[in-house]
């Protein structure tokens, strides 16, 4: 049973006992509004829960960003409807969604003040990490498709700044994917197109 299920409860029972209060007229106009609003209440909690919940399946800050804000656009989407629709919207609002707000409202400012900046550095690093496969990628396959006779011993001197890693993680990448074949060869592997 609901806060307001509870205090709904308390306003029925026995005026001649004392432990039971009768509901102040703000309590009584917030029920009804409740009540004739309920679909709509729902539907845009939903709404809200759901724009929070994007918040963690962004890949770039921005959407990150974007999705908190309008969490928070919602719950003050809400909060008109609520408060347009009089003394008991308001009452409403106050006692059971403004708690909500202030936690929507908090969140985005914990990721503009904690996590913008870390989760924007993690993401350059990412698209540059990215961008040194594709280069390293395309360079092994001109290489390949250029030459006769490819040999993987030859990768070192023609990648000499590159991460040695990196290069061996984009050419099993490329056999993995078919696109190249390797073949023994004496002490080493030779390299071709698939």
């Amino acid at each position: 049973m609901g806060f307001w299920d509870r205090l709904k409860n308390r306003g029925k029972g026995n005026l001649n006992n004392p432990y039971v209060s009768t509901l102040t007229a703000a309590q009584s106009l917030a029920f009804d509004f409740e009540d004739a609003s309920e679909r709509t209440l729902e539907k845009m909690v939903n709404k809200i829960d759901k724009a929070s919940d994007k918040t963690f399946d962004c890949d770039k800050p921005e959407d990150t960003l974007k999705w908190h804000n309008e969490a928070v656009r919602l719950v003050e989407e809400m909060k008109e409807f609520c408060y347009a629709k009089g003394a008991g919207g308001k009452y409403y609002y106050d006692t059971q969604q403004a708690d909500y707000e202030q936690m929507m409202r908090n969140n985005l400012k914990d990721y503009i003040d904690h996590n913008y900046q870390e989760d924007m550095k993690a993401y350059q690093e990412n698209l540059e990490y990215k961008k040194k496969i594709k280069q390293i990628t395309s360079k092994i396959l001109k290489l390949v498709h250029t030459s006769n006779i490819f040999l993987q011993k030859d990768l070192k001197s023609q990648f000499e700044e590159a991460d040695k890693g990196l290069v061996t993680k984009c050419l099993n990448d490329l056999i993995k994917d078919g696109k190249v074949r390797k073949e023994k060869q004496g002490s080493t592997n030779r390299l071709t197109l698939s």
